[in-house]
Formats: structure tokens, sequence, C-alpha cells
């Protein structure tokens, strides 16, 4: 039985295009991509990483730069916003949970008319009933604290920096893989 790369084999494919479908498999960025896509030139980086850490450092710079009286007042801002999130967020567990219970009691006052039927109750209450733990609790939900301008603005630093961090890293990560793409299929094409 053929695979995709020799399928066209039959078809009378030359061994320079049955040689570049399967280099496919060993570029960045082709290897998930159909077989019909047709290899480039040159690969070139995308500029996802590159943009998001140019942000994070313009973000930076805001938090860096900016007077006691602006952090403050940003901090009242972001404080405010996750205290209506938070409110939000109870409120819509809350409905959902009466939602959930009254469903839960439908489903518990109901009699099967058979035993095969009683699996399917049991099934249903079971689903509920997780449903309700997983949905429903306020166990892992953050409060809201106001933090002092000052505190605010040390934990987004470092935040920020991670993200330029994790960002540069990942585009230099990238650029790499791509080099040695550009690499392999230069080299290759060399050799046919």
């Amino acid at each position: 039985m053929p695979t995709g790369y020799t399928y066209d084999i039959k078809e009378g494919i030359s061994f320079e295009d049955f040689v570049l479908n399967c280099a496919k498999s060993f570029c960045f960025k082709m290897r998930d991509l159909p077989l019909d896509t047709q290899l480039p030139e040159k690969f070139e980086p995308s500029d996802y990483h590159k943009k998001e850490y140019k942000e994070y450092e313009q973000l930076l710079n805001f938090w860096v730069n900016s007077s006691k009286e602006r952090i403050n007042e940003e901090v009242k801002k972001i404080y405010n916003r996750d205290v209506k999130k938070y409110k939000e967020v109870i409120k819509e567990r809350n409905e959902l949970r009466i939602k959930y219970e009254n469903m839960l009691k439908l489903v518990n006052n109901w009699i099967p008319p058979s035993a095969a039927h009683i699996v399917l109750k049991n099934f249903m209450i079971y689903q509920i009933t997780d449903s309700i733990k997983i949905d429903c609790t306020k166990k892992y939900l953050y409060k809201p604290e106001l933090q002092t301008g000052e505190e605010y603005k040390q934990m987004k630093i470092k935040m920020i920096k991670d993200d330029i961090e994790y960002h540069k890293k990942e585009y230099e990560k990238e650029v790499k893989e791509i080099n040695g793409s550009n690499l392999f299929l230069k080299q290759l094409r060399g050799s046919l």
C-alpha cells in the first residue's frame, strides 16, 4: 500500500520531485502541512515572537518610567476591573449551580422505565454532580486585593521581563530552526 510520499511514484514522479516531497518532513514549518504544499525556495521566520517581545518592551517602558501617581491610578483601574470580573464569575457560577441543581432534582425524581434505564439515570446524576464540582467551585478563584502601586509595579515588571525573555528565546529558536531548514534545502538542491 503506497504512503503519501510513495503514491506518486506509480504516476511517474521524477526523482527530484520525490526527494523534495520527502524533504518536507525534515523542514521546520512543513512537517504538518499537506503533502501537496509546495516547498519554498527559502523559509522566513514568523514575526509573531519578535512583535510580542517588542510590545512587551514598550509595556515595560510604561511601568518603569511612569510617575507614582500614574501607577497608582493604573493599579486602581486594574483592581476595579478585576473586582467587577470576580463578581461576574461568582454570579455566573451561582446561576449555573442553580440550573444544575434543578436538573439534578428532575433526574432524581425520574423513575426509569426499565432496569436498563437505571444506568442512564446514574450516568446523568454523575454528569451533573461532577459538573457542579468543577464548574461551580469558588475554591480556585482569586479574590482581588488592592496592592500599593509600588508592589504592583514590581510584580508587573517581573512578569513583563519574563515575557520578553520567553518571546526572545522563542524567536531565536525559530530563527535557528529556519536557518537549519534553509541550509538543509540549499544542500539538498545542490545535490540534485
